[in-house]
């Protein structure tokens, strides 16, 4: 029999690293959170918030509303940063 990994996948509201943080403490091996740009704060400050507070769980977008952000800004907000894990991005 395998492991079970245990995701989750969060609404964005400002809140949402500090519950990150409590899903890493119980056993979660990743969080995703979707965007939502007109209606919450963004997805990548929430994810890098997180990162901040974490330092196992998986981390990253779920799902982007491109019609709603500038493709340059977005390019620029996943590449590869710094010393951050890879199996944090």
């Amino acid at each position: 029999m395998s492991d079970i990994v245990i995701s989750a996948f969060f609404a964005p509201p400002h809140d949402t690293p500090e519950h990150i943080r409590l899903d890493e403490e119980l056993g979660f091996a990743r969080a995703r959170r979707y965007d939502s740009p007109l209606l919450y704060d963004d997805a990548f400050v929430t994810v890098a918030r997180a990162a901040e507070r974490t330092s196992r769980i998986g981390l990253g977008v779920g799902v982007l509303v491109p019609g709603l952000r500038s493709p340059v800004v977005t390019e620029l907000a996943i590449q590869p940063g710094g010393d951050v894990p890879d199996e944090l991005r």
